[in-house]
């Protein structure tokens, strides 16, 4: 995000010049640090640069609040960058853009209310304007990500609308109300709002929509769409993040069942083509002594994962001395399993623990695929093998038991789209059906 105040023609009265030398270059460095995204560094010299002028509050020191201002909300220092912009908008009040971004530092800085007082201000001293000041974008969109943040995902949308009205308008606002509905999880709209976000945008911005929009055919369980997102963000340039993604997503095509549908005459139609669907797992487990028997236990996980249905593509073990209550896993931990889980083109994790269902929604959400636990997948087994409506009936109830605590924690791991173990019903086997 890129910050640009003007100093306009009514700052030029506020104080002569003759600033000295030191304060002088202290000032053009910061400026380069700046320029480098030195932000850290660009606040200290921007400081010296003040520190060493004369004191009178005129262009020069206005221009290096600018600059500060800019820094520091880079450096994501909001509560700096908002006292900044309120000092800026104290000096001379009739320039809204000082007061949109001070709405902007104190939305990131987790003040929501105190960001849309300065921004019904802002849009008071701009009503007048043709066009919207700078900062007014940022302004609405930082506004509806602190909506965002808080669940208040209809607030930021109608928040956004309201702006969108008034003539304010940018790809920020419609990629916030994409996240919005992609987090509310009405993915039409999600959809909607960053195609349009998208024709407004250009380099970065269409480059960080398209992939909020991929983002949003995998949550909703559309391979294809997905695969093809994906590959057109990396038109714009790769990242890691993006390779891991479609590394992924072609790893899920050459797995999933794909049936190729022929319509001959009518409505109905023909199969043609079968694939069995081959889950990726991997196991994962905590180890909290020595002595303990976890990688033996890891070994008998591996076991049921294949009575299951599931191919194990890796094992691994966090030494800890409890498991952690939240995550299960520790923090770096977490993230070495997501790393494999791209790499090695896995459908989901399987714990040897049971799981607390805040341990399988946090887990879940931090790896961003399927999180089952031993309990479900010996639940799944069981499912899979009742032949008697007596069997099928006690499976099904002890299945109920399971999920109804964990209901949001299971989140996709539920849905027929995701499919696999933990989705099966008695007698059902390790099929999907997708028409391509």
């Amino acid at each position: 995000m890129v910050l640009t105040v003007v100093i306009t023609a009514s700052a030029l009265i506020l104080g002569g010049c003759g600033e000295s030398k030191a304060a002088k270059e202290a000032r053009l460095k910061g400026i380069e640090q700046v320029k480098n995204e030195d932000y850290a560094s660009a606040v200290e010299s921007f400081d010296l640069a003040l520190k060493e002028a004369d004191g009178v509050v005129n262009a020069f020191e206005l221009d290096i609040l600018k600059y500060r201002g800019e820094a520091e909300f880079m450096l994501e220092d909001y509560e700096a960058a908002a006292h900044t912009y309120g000092i800026l908008a104290d000096v001379d009040g009739k320039e809204p853009e000082y007061l949109y971004y001070k709405a902007a530092s104190e939305a990131m800085a987790g003040n929501p209310d105190t960001a849309v007082e300065d921004y019904a201000k802002a849009a008071e001293a701009a009503k007048d304007r043709k066009e919207a000041p700078a900062g007014a974008a940022v302004a609405v969109s930082s506004i509806a990500d602190a909506y965002r943040t808080a669940g208040n995902y209809d607030g930021a949308v109608g928040f956004c609308s309201q702006a969108i009205e008034s003539g304010i308008s940018g790809p920020e606002i419609y990629n916030q109300m994409g996240l919005c509905m992609m987090a509310a999880e009405r993915f039409d709209e999600a959809v909607s709002y960053f195609e349009q976000g998208i024709a407004l945008g250009d380099g970065e911005q269409v480059q960080q929509m398209m992939y909020n929009m991929g983002a949003v055919y995998e949550k909703r369980g559309d391979f294809g769409k997905a695969l093809e997102t994906f590959r057109n963000v990396s038109k714009y340039g790769s990242t890691p993040e993006l390779e891991k993604r479609l590394h992924f997503w072609r790893a899920v095509r050459e797995n999933v069942i794909f049936c190729t549908l022929r319509v001959t005459g009518g409505s109905m139609a023909e199969l043609i083509d079968l694939k069995e669907l081959e889950e990726r797992v991997i196991l994962i487990a905590v180890s909290t002594s020595d002595e303990d028997d976890t990688r033996q236990s890891l070994d008998e996980l591996e076991e049921l994962a294949d009575t299951a249905g599931a191919v194990t593509v890796d094992k691994i073990v966090q030494n800890r001395e409890r498991i952690h209550p939240g995550t299960y896993l520790g923090k770096g931990k977490i993230e070495e399993v997501r790393e494999r889980v791209f790499e090695l083109g896995a459908t989901g994790v399987i714990c040897d623990d049971e799981l607390s269902p805040a341990q399988l929604r946090n887990l879940e959400n931090a790896l961003d695929t399927k999180v089952m636990d031993r309990t479900m997948v010996i639940l799944d087994i069981f499912a899979s093998h009742a032949v008697t409506s007596e069997g099928k009936i006690q499976v099904e109830l002890a299945q109920l038991k399971y999920r109804a605590a964990r209901l949001v924690g299971l989140r996709n791991s539920l849905s027929r789209l995701g499919g696999g173990i933990g989705t099966r019903g008695p007698g059902e086997k390790n099929w999907r059906w997708t028409a391509v």
